[in-house]
């Protein structure tokens, strides 16, 4: 990622530093713009986008005190985003995802996603399913959430909505990244 700003050099008296401290150095210098490149956007270069936890809802955002359901921050260059995106979150594909994500995602990839955004069956979206999310491609047909199976996976399933107004408390997040591991 580049910032125009220098990264720490690695010295020989470096050489016994601890790998995840010299991390924590790197990303406090990229969150940090220098007044030049603050000058020329406007805002932060970097955007910090919550990781949820496996399942966990972006509801617990909204909260004061998200507590245990944020697991990470996701630092990222804004210019990789709309200017436009809001209310980002990021979630990892892991095992239990795959059902729905054969062939567009694999285990260990991170998925950014927008709080509304347009529906589309080329992009991923976070589901509310049962206790919590579940990620996939999905179809709306009426008061139908179709969720497109994954590669090698046989048959739709189908959510019912009470009603088309619905479909943004069900479909709470569309895909604006996705991270390859």
């Amino acid at each position: 990622m580049e910032s125009g700003q220098a990264l720490p050099k690695l010295a020989d008296s470096d050489a016994d530093e601890d790998l995840a401290t010299r991390m924590r150095e790197v990303a406090a210098r990229l969150t940090s713009p220098s007044p030049a490149a603050a000058g020329l956007t406007g805002s932060a270069s970097v955007a910090a986008i919550p990781v949820l936890a496996d399942g966990a809802d972006p509801s617990v955002l909204d909260s004061a005190v998200p507590g245990a359901s944020v697991v990470d921050r996701l630092l990222i260059d804004r210019r990789l985003l709309d200017p436009a995106t809001r209310g980002l979150f990021a979630c990892d594909v892991t095992p239990r995802a795959m059902k729905h994500l054969r062939g567009v995602a694999q285990p260990g990839d991170r998925i950014v996603f927008e709080r509304g955004g347009r529906i589309a069956p080329d992009r991923i979206c976070a589901v509310r399913h049962g206790a919590g999310l579940l990620l996939s491609r999905v179809l709306t047909n009426g008061r139908s959430l179709l969720l497109l199976p994954g590669e090698g996976e046989t048959g739709f399933e189908s959510l019912e909505m009470p009603n088309e107004t619905a479909l943004g408390d069900i479909v709470v997040g569309t895909q604006v990244l996705l991270i390859r591991r």
